[in-house]
């Protein structure tokens, strides 16, 4: 039996506290059955990772920007891709919770494909994850062209905006220097890291609530 942090006390799901190290131990013992090592410093918190997961989904680029991305190239008819994919993803979601329960240990799909399949299985899961984040994040990153110069013209780097080819070179521009920005962010740590995702997820919900 796989004992999982309920996040009462220091575990997997929240940061250590210096008087109570017994669930600390609870868990290590749980990973260990399991044939991982801790090595990682348990330096997020609950809302921290809840913050990271919010984050990454990113409720106004999914509901205003990427949805008026897809609409000016799909036409009415791309909202209909909306259904469909919630309930794919609902899917995929309930399969996440089901194996970070089972099985929670750094690593996510890799770790938890290579569990369920075998080492084959977790290598292919590992690379399409890989793939899937770098498209995904490239994907947001482009897309801020449509947002970012409306708001503010410093964000237009090449040309007015109004040159043949001004938005593409922009789009490609802007979103390197967005994807370093955030490269640097994470690479300072991950306190620094937390802190910043957490201030923006309060904002995003804030503004998700206020908008809808």
């Amino acid at each position: 039996m796989v004992r999982v942090s309920t996040g009462t006390g220091p575990g997997p799901g929240s940061a250590p506290g210096s008087g109570d190290r017994t669930q600390t131990q609870h868990d290590d013992d749980a990973l260990g059955e399991m044939g991982y090592r801790p090595e990682l410093k348990r330096t997020l918190g609950n809302f921290h990772t809840f913050a990271a997961g919010i984050s990454y989904i990113s409720i106004l680029t999914g509901t205003f920007q990427l949805f008026y991305f897809g609409v000016s190239f799909g036409g009415p008819a791309y909202w209909w891709s909306w259904p469909m994919v919630f309930c794919g993803q609902l899917m995929v979601a309930l399969c996440f919770c089901e194996l970070a329960a089972r099985y929670p240990v750094a690593g996510s799909v890799y770790n938890w494909a290579k569990k369920m399949g075998g080492p084959h299985v977790g290598w292919l899961g590992g690379w399409m994850m890989m793939t899937a984040t770098m498209v995904t994040l490239s994907a947001v990153a482009l897309a801020y062209q449509i947002t970012l110069p409306q708001i503010d013209s410093w964000f237009q780097f090449v040309g007015d905006g109004s040159g043949k080819n001004d938005q593409a070179a922009n789009a490609v521009l802007l979103g390197t220097v967005l994807i370093l920005f955030s490269t640097l962010v994470n690479a300072f740590g991950v306190k620094l890291m937390a802190r910043i995702n957490s201030a923006g997820v309060f904002i995003e919900l804030i503004a998700a609530v206020a908008l809808i």
